[in-house]
Parts: C-alpha cells; sequence; structure tokens
C-alpha cells in the first residue's frame, strides 16, 4: 500500500497551556497515540469520516475521552483551503499531526503478495516527511513547535466504505475491508493539555508541504478550526 498522508494543526497557546514535547513523552507517549489517531481515522466510514469534511460538521465522529483527535484535509484530494467550525469539550488532552505519512501491510494491494516488514515499511515514509518544510502552526496567531514521531506498529479495521475507494488498490479496483496489520506511521505531532474553555472560539491555522511533483506525491496543505471548547457541568 502506498504511503498517504494528512496535514494537521496543533491546539494551543505553550505560553498558557502544557505542551508534551519533552524528549521522555516523545519516546513513550506519543508513538503509542499516534497509532490510536490512524486507528480512529481509518475506521471511519467515507460518508462521515473527519478528514473528509470541509465545514467541522463531523469533527465529534468517534471520539471518546480522555483524548480529543483533530484532522487535516489530504484524504480526497483536497487541495483549497478548508475552514472548519466545531465544538469539543474541557478537559480532554488534544493530540492532532500537522504533517504525516503512514504505510500498512496489504498483500495483493499495490504490492505483492508477501507480507511486508515494520522496517521496510518505515523505510517507504521516511523520505517523504524528511522532505517537509514551509511548516507553520498558529492557535490565536501564536505559534506552537511539534515533535516528530514515529508510531509503534499497529492494525487497522478498514470499514467496507472506506476513504481509498473506489481505486484503492488500483483502477476499478476497491480497497477490500478487513483488519490489515502491521501499519506505521511518522510525522509531526503535538499532544496538548489543560485546554481551557472561553466563550470565544480558538483560532487554529496550519499548514505543510512536503513530497514532490516528480513523483507524483506533492501535498500542501491549509486548514483552519474555530474550535469552541466548552464547560463540562458536573452532576
Amino acid at each position: 500500500m502506498k504511503p498517504e498522508t494528512l496535514s494537521f494543526a496543533v491546539l494551543a497557546i505553550c505560553a498558557a497551556l502544557v505542551c508534551s514535547t519533552n524528549a521522555a513523552d516523545a519516546q513513550t507517549g506519543l508513538p503509542p497515540l499516534t497509532a490510536q489517531w490512524w486507528q480512529w481515522v481509518l475506521s471511519i466510514p467515507t460518508d462521515n469520516n473527519p478528514t473528509l469534511d470541509t465545514t467541522g460538521k463531523d469533527c465529534m465522529v468517534g471520539q471518546q475521552g480522555p483524548i480529543w483527535f483533530l484532522t487535516g484535509a489530504n484524504f480526497g484530494g483536497v487541495t483549497r483551503p478548508v475552514e472548519r467550525s466545531c465544538s469539543m469539550p474541557a478537559g480532554d488532552v488534544v493530540f492532532f499531526p500537522v504533517i504525516t505519512a503512514f504505510f500498512f501491510n496489504t498483500p495483493n494491494c499495490l504490492q505483492g503478495p508477501d507480507n511486508l516488514t515494520v522496517k521496510s515499511m518505515r523505510e517507504q515514509i521516511k523520505p517523504f516527511i524528511n522532505s517537509v518544510r514551509n511548516m507553520s502552526v498558529t492557535v490565536d496567531g501564536s505559534p506552537v513547535k511539534p515533535l516528530r514521531v514515529d508510531s509503534t506498529p499497529f492494525p487497522v479495521a478498514i470499514p467496507a466504505e472506506n476513504i481509498f475507494n473506489p481505486d484503492g488498490c488500483g483502477t476499478d479496483v476497491p480497497f477490500p475491508p478487513g483488519v490489515y496489520s502491521p501499519s506505521v506511521a511518522e510525522g509531526y505531532y503535538v499532544k496538548l493539555e489543560n485546554l481551557k474553555p472561553r466563550p470565544k472560539p480558538y483560532e487554529i491555522h496550519f499548514n505543510a508541504e512536503a513530497g514532490s511533483d516528480d513523483f507524483g506525491n506533492k501535498t500542501v496543505h491549509d486548514v483552519t478550526y474555530h474550535l469552541t471548547v466548552m464547560s463540562v457541568l458536573s452532576k
């Protein structure tokens, strides 16, 4: 399976929030979260997959605490700027890739019949992430610096109505549903805690570029979120 890419932003003003960007967390907490993010986004059917959403109406799909995921807009060939408005509960940790790529083992679908190793798949996506440039993430105009993270290996469950179709395994060859393993991902991510509720939405803008037109894998993203953080009423 060829590597796919998405660009994502990080929610926060680091002066006011706790940003988990220390080296220890990058080696322990972030790689599993990267795997969970991909498991979340790939398991959601096309009709309400947040990566295909251009308004924010699907930002709550599949969310379950205490981690709140956000997404970019690469799948479906989106090249124009995307603007979304949505809400999330206070108290959740936000995890979000700025730009990322993944590769998963799919025998007889855009690869030969043999299973691929984790090492070989990592080697496939690393050049793309090495090419990342013009990356910027701001929240209300304040910059946020992401960390580069390799995911832990993970399985993915692909539904029948998946974001790769109708040509997931080639022209007029749909990508079959099922559980695929192993999978790997790499990219630039941020984990943010203690995002406080407020009446005014946070304005999150992020853009990034990677890949090359020479190989047909150039990716350019420009996404803005208007994110309202809601207070959670206690019983």
